[in-house]
């Protein structure tokens, strides 16, 4: 496990990465898509002659992006969180003697954690579109035009 040398930097390096790793980049994508929909939300256009359904479609439509900004924000959330409490706990816990099977265990929560860190940036997008209105008509109309 690399983690660097033991003491004061290794405690400092755990925090961080439940600080800036684990709470920052989810608490910023919430911001960041708060402020998004609130710019789609006031943004003027020039009004459409067909004006019957208007107020439908556009709720509709910010009902989707704030589903879909909650739905990232939880997601790449967790899998940072596990990552980051997986690197304070190796942290703080590196003077105590330990076996090698529990370095090993160790060892396989911290690949495992990274592993799902790393996966939970790039599923929102494919859970999101899989999961989407759009891909699931697009997905059975093409079926059904080569039968």
């Amino acid at each position: 496990i690399c983690a660097g040398q033991p003491g004061f930097y290794r405690i400092f390096l755990g925090f961080w990465h439940v600080i800036i790793y684990g709470s920052g980049p989810p608490f910023l994508m919430f911001v960041f898509s708060v402020l998004t929909i609130r710019h789609v939300k006031h943004r003027r256009i020039a009004p459409s002659i067909n004006q019957v359904n208007q107020g439908e479609r556009t709720l509709y439509k910010e009902k989707g992006l704030l589903r879909m900004a909650l739905v990232q924000c939880l997601c790449i959330g967790l899998t940072t969180t596990l990552f980051s409490i997986s690197q304070l706990y190796v942290s703080i816990t590196t003077v105590y003697a330990k076996s090698n099977l529990q370095l090993a265990k160790e060892n396989l929560f911290l690949v495992l954690g990274g592993l799902i860190s790393t996966g939970g940036h790039g599923s929102t997008f494919y859970l999101y579109t899989a999961t989407s209105r759009m891909f699931r008509q697009h997905l059975f109309h093409g079926r059904h035009a080569r039968l």
